[in-house]
């Protein structure tokens, strides 16, 4: 059941021209089955912390690469 929806996931993300790690595929694939098993035994603060964490990565790396550009730049 995971692997199938795993494939679904990939496969939306590359419909959709979407990059994807696989470590999002598996994650997404396991919190849909087990949501779909039966919602009131998940542990949502868990998945809000991984929604969350995959929505600010980008920023905080984008953030981090200026910054360390700006340091450069100012020693080279």
């Amino acid at each position: 059941m995971v692997s199938a929806a795993s494939m679904h996931i990939s496969a939306s993300a590359a419909m959709l021209g979407a990059p994807i790690s696989s470590t999002q595929t598996a994650t997404s694939a396991i919190l849909g089955v087990g949501a779909s098993d039966n919602p009131r035994t998940m542990h949502w603060q868990t998945v809000f912390g991984i929604a969350a964490s995959w929505v600010l990565t980008a920023p905080t790396a984008l953030g981090a690469g200026a910054l360390a550009a700006i340091v450069v730049h100012a020693f080279h």
